[in-house]
């Protein structure tokens, strides 16, 4: 069955984006490896946005297999992307993910004019690497904490204590 012929969908797609909204663009950075917990609890969250489009950004359309054996085909490639997202989020990546110069660049380029922006688990080493913590205080999984230092953030305020 397709889901537009089901009226309960209907109804709930209508009620998040009424006649005249704008649009709400939300960007979800995915990657070979990358962790499907970390992308389903921002994007059933931002789905509620009145007029959220959803953007599962990579470099290319290809599958991408996350972990583990979870495999998301992108919405948007990196050269598509909206010029302005309201969020960009970087969940969980691998660490060949985390360090490829070109995911850093377009994470750069996209945070300074995303209105959000969120790191979770490890991938707040990639916003990290992109300079777009410097000077702030962050927190991150406990096992990436210690290299907060080292990209320029401030406070590397331990898991549970970030206020």
């Amino acid at each position: 069955m397709n889901p537009t012929d089901l009226p309960s969908m209907n109804y709930l797609r209508s009620a998040a984006w009424p006649e005249g909204v704008k649009p709400f663009h939300v960007g979800i950075v995915i990657g070979p490896g990358c962790n499907p917990m970390d992308m389903v609890g921002v994007h059933t969250v931002a789905t509620v946005i009145p007029g959220a489009q959803i953007h599962f950004l990579w470099k290319t359309h290809d599958l991408v297999e996350g972990y583990p054996s979870w495999w998301t085909r992108p919405t948007t490639a990196f050269a598509e992307c909206p010029e302005k997202l309201d969020i960009l989020t970087v969940p969980m990546l691998m660490p060949e993910i985390q360090n490829d110069p070109e995911v850093i660049s377009f994470v750069k380029e996209k945070g300074k004019t995303a209105s959000y922006v969120l790191g979770i688990c490890n991938g707040v080493l990639v916003l990290g690497a992109a300079g777009l913590l410097k000077r702030k205080r962050a927190t991150t999984n406990h096992n990436a904490l210690p290299s907060l230092s080292h990209l320029g953030v401030s406070g590397a305020v331990p898991a549970g204590k970030a206020s």
